[in-house]
């Protein structure tokens, strides 16, 4: 590494290098004045300060009174880089920490960037365990032990995002809507991949050649989450039509229409929010009107549609809430 000594105006007036073996350097300096000091090490390695300004007196100065002046080394720049699983790039919004092995005590902690990449300063030479955290991201290997040493500042190992979530929202009227089942569907995701999840689709039938991969249920919020999805064109489908794979949020009804049905999403190098709030638009309530003899009568209502299919009664597309049905006659 190399010592330059530069006039306060830039003007390079003495370079040399560090001897090898302890580092010491010598440069003359020949009149008085002021002058600055730096170091240009290899690319990677810190030193502390970079540059000392340097006021030549010939009786006060460090020079003058034959004290050395030291920078002194506080580590390397260590680098890595976070990758999708089977593939070379990676997200931003990693947080990568390391700590000496053994020891709890973070010494360093850094986010990716927009490539993957991330950098860590100051690190001396030793051994490490590197961990990587995302609020909602998993990945293949969270934590691992690396070593640094003066020809080894790269981490060679990659920390790989076994997968990115989908998540979305199910409502009616502005209301969340729990227990809902979505199914998720794809040609080029494998159930490896989302071995996490429940890995099936129930009795919930779809007209595609896509697999059935998963399931989740929305919560008390409305809210459902697929975890863990690589970089693929994948098909979410929520069975409304399937009511025995739904926990209804009243009693004896169930969604019966759904808006939008389905919906082609891509996964990409961040996390899926479905814009798209999958709606209920009514469900359907069930019964029967009997005469005392048990002799099946239709009826008809001015509050709400009403559909017959034989003597059942079928009423659609009521919200959720209370539904008032008025049967204002009979016919036999």
């Amino acid at each position: 590494m190399k010592v330059k000594l530069y006039t306060p105006q830039g003007a390079l007036k003495y370079q040399t290098d560090c001897a090898p073996n302890n580092g010491y350097f010598m440069v003359p300096i020949y009149d008085m004045g002021s002058f600055i000091l730096k170091l240009e090490p290899p690319k990677g390695w810190m030193f502390e300060p970079s540059s000392v300004s340097v006021d030549i007196d010939g009786e006060t100065d460090k020079c003058s009174r034959g004290e050395d002046i030291n920078f002194r080394f506080i580590g390397f720049t260590v680098k890595g880089k976070v990758t999708n699983k089977g593939q070379m790039e990676g997200p931003a919004g990693v947080t990568i920490s390391m700590a000496k092995t053994g020891s709890k005590e973070v010494i360093a902690e850094v986010i990716s960037n927009e490539r993957g990449l991330y950098e860590a300063p100051n690190i001396l030479p030793g051994d490490y365990t590197l961990t990587a955290k995302h609020p909602t991201w998993k990945f293949v290997e969270p934590s691992f032990p690396f070593t640094i040493s003066k020809d080894v500042t790269t981490i060679d190992k990659q920390v790989q995002v076994k997968g990115y979530d989908i998540n979305g929202r199910v409502e009616s009227d502005g209301e969340p809507v729990r227990g809902v089942m979505f199914v998720l569907l794809s040609e080029s995701v494998s159930k490896e991949d989302v071995s996490d999840l429940r890995s099936d689709g129930g009795s919930f039938k779809v007209s595609t050649k896509k697999k059935q991969l998963c399931h989740v249920q929305s919560d008390q919020d409305g809210n459902f989450i697929f975890h863990q999805f690589q970089l693929a064109i994948t098909q979410w489908c929520n069975p409304f039509c399937l009511s025995s794979q739904i926990l209804s949020t009243k009693e004896n009804t169930s969604p019966s229409t759904s808006s939008p049905s389905s919906l082609d999403v891509t996964v990409s190098f961040d996390s899926l929010r479905v814009a798209t709030a999958s709606k209920v638009e009514g469900f359907s309530v069930t019964g029967r009107v009997l005469t005392s003899a048990r002799k099946c009568t239709p009826c008809s209502s001015n509050e709400s549609r009403c559909t017959y299919i034989g003597d059942e009664r079928l009423f659609e597309g009521s919200g959720i809430g209370a539904v008032a049905i008025s049967v204002q006659g009979g016919r036999t």
